[in-house]
């Protein structure tokens, strides 16, 4: 069922049922999001993508909350647009400052995000909390540092590999994303037999290299994840990794022409 809401003062149809982001972007009205993946769960753990709904005191996210006939919406008010720059200039107070060197540079969704709200300068500082390099996986680099927690990797592994090997450890400022017991990726993935064998695909893919992973760097916003040193000088030049998966659900690395 079709209903009449109210965004930014124009009036858009809207179908019971989905969400306001949902509704949105069917109308061709495009908020920013982090933890957004489309076809699975929202969670609005990132809360980038609030809107400010008439009505209601505190801001709502627009990938979690399911539209409503009476809705007056605002996505770019001075309220939201403060609280979207202030929640990404808190993610860049406890992210690394190596952007030139970082594999993801000019690729990422924070960096692009912080260029789009005009973030120039560290406004919020504060002790940075010390995370450990994970090299456990020839395949797959995982730096803890540079994780913002949006909880993308967490749901595709519940959700597509359904082996729910990751989730969030600790609380507060300690928070991470970690395997069960907060072992490192290989080890995990040994003790539980749920190895799942990712392929890198050379020029040739009979010439595949079997390699051993427990996920993919892709799903991520930021540069986390990255390919291990087993994968990068395989790499050519001009490519990124991206992960795909097969009919079998099984995941394999490829490389893409940027």
């Amino acid at each position: 069922m079709l209903f009449t809401i109210q965004v930014n003062n124009k009036k858009i149809k809207a179908e019971k049922g989905e969400t306001i982001l949902s509704a949105l972007n069917r109308n061709g009205i495009i908020i920013p999001t982090l933890c957004r993946m489309k076809e699975f769960t929202p969670t609005g753990a990132c809360r980038i993508c609030v809107v400010e709904v008439e009505g209601r005191d505190r801001l709502v996210t627009a990938c979690s909350q399911p539209v409503e006939e009476w809705m007056k919406i605002k996505t770019h008010s001075p309220r939201v647009i403060t609280a979207r720059k202030t929640i990404v200039e808190l993610l860049l107070s406890n992210h690394p400052d190596d952007c030139l060197y970082c594999d993801r540079n000019l690729n990422c969704e924070l960096q692009r995000l912080a260029e789009e709200l005009n973030i120039r300068e560290r406004r919020i500082k504060g002790k940075k909390t010390k995370q450990r390099l994970d090299q456990s996986s020839p395949a797959i680099v995982r730096e803890l540092a540079k994780c913002i927690l949006c909880g993308r990797c967490v749901r595709v592994c519940e959700e597509l590999i359904t082996c729910t090997s990751l989730d969030f450890i600790n609380r507060g400022r300690l928070t991470h994303i970690g395997a069960a017991m907060d072992k490192d990726f290989i080890h995990h993935l040994f003790q539980e037999r749920r190895i799942h064998r990712t392929y890198h695909l050379l020029h040739r893919p009979a010439r595949a290299e079997k390699l051993e992973c427990g996920c993919a760097p892709d799903p991520v916003p930021s540069g986390s994840p990255r390919a291990g040193q087993d994968i990068e000088p395989c790499k050519p030049d001009g490519a990124f990794i991206v992960p795909g998966i097969s009919p079998e659900i099984r995941l394999y690395l490829v490389t893409e022409r940027a």
